[in-house]
């Protein structure tokens, strides 16, 4: 035998004993699950979306090598996928219309390839898939700021079977030749949870109309600055409309700064507001670039 021969032999013997580390841990990893399972109201889904972003926002940055980092969070994925499923009832609703045909690869791609799923032709189905516990999390094409019918509206209300958005998709870069364009918003129950770094969905009940730059205005009084803005109003002769803002950081709620300053800045012309969702800020291509200074870094 060649001392290469015998070198192989030895790092592949050193494969298969870290194999077996590995799905030692897995399996234990799963049996840590369950116990958690049985400390919750199995009754109800338990998602925890900031949570889940911390974990992969910690893989991220301490990854070394030349395993791609994509890579590394595919595996944590289906991990993390397979936990949720061991703590309680996990399954999705996803929006399967001719606009958004490609929601349904990227809830997989995200949510792991077991998780039950079913595809609805519209928004709203999906919206009550989740109220009424049918679906855990419901996945929705993201915000338009010209639609007439958009589905954001029906979530400003309150209630504790009133869906938020908790997650943007994809929440890592995706490749393009698999949709990397794809984007959407997801929906659950359940309270929120800051991650560390997080932008918030607010709806105000506006009176009368209100353009959107009239609205960014009126938000910037306040000390927030919008990316998106969208609005809606119940047809010509409706008394109020509804007007949409994504803002950085985490929003409490109507009673606390800067939504109070808001509505004080408003005066009598904003009758209500509704945080109608947070999510944690998906990873940008530099926090994924890849972290080998071997030649894989260098094309």
């Amino acid at each position: 035998m060649s001392a290469t021969t015998e070198k192989l032999d030895d790092l592949r013997l050193e494969i298969d004993e870290i194999d077996a580390q590995l799905h030692e841990l897995l399996i234990r990893r799963t049996e840590v699950s369950q116990q958690i399972g049985k400390l919750k109201e199995r009754s109800r889904p338990h998602i925890r979306p900031g949570r889940e972003a911390a974990i992969m926002r910690n893989l991220v940055a301490r990854h070394r090598g030349s395993l791609p980092k994509a890579v590394l969070l595919r595996l944590w994925r289906e991990i993390i996928a397979d936990s949720a499923q061991q703590q309680g009832p996990f399954s999705l609703s996803v929006y399967a219309g001719e606009e958004a045909p490609e929601l349904r690869d990227l809830a997989r791609e995200t949510f792991g390839v077991l998780t039950p799923l079913s595809e609805q032709g519209s928004n709203v189905r999906v919206l009550n898939e989740v109220a009424n516990g049918k679906a855990t999390l419901g996945v929705l094409p993201p915000i338009q700021s010209d639609s007439r019918n958009p589905w954001w509206r029906h979530l400003a209300r309150d209630g504790a079977d009133v869906p938020r958005i908790v997650s943007r998709l994809p929440f890592a870069p995706w490749p393009r030749d698999r949709g990397g364009d794809s984007e959407a918003l997801v929906v659950a129950l359940g309270p929120p949870e800051p991650s560390g770094d997080d932008r918030s969905f607010l709806v105000a009940e506006v009176q009368d109309r209100m353009s959107r730059a009239a609205f960014k205005d009126l938000l910037a009084k306040a000390g927030l600055v919008a990316r998106e803005t969208a609005t809606w109003t119940d047809g010509e002769d409706a008394p109020y409309c509804y007007c949409l803002a994504e803002v950085d950081g985490y929003l409490e709620g109507p009673e606390a700064p800067p939504l109070s300053d808001l509505i004080e800045a408003a005066g009598e012309r904003v009758s209500r507001v509704w945080v109608i969702g947070r999510y944690p800020v998906p990873l940008s291509d530099d926090e994924m670039a890849s972290t080998d200074r071997g030649t894989r870094g260098r094309r």
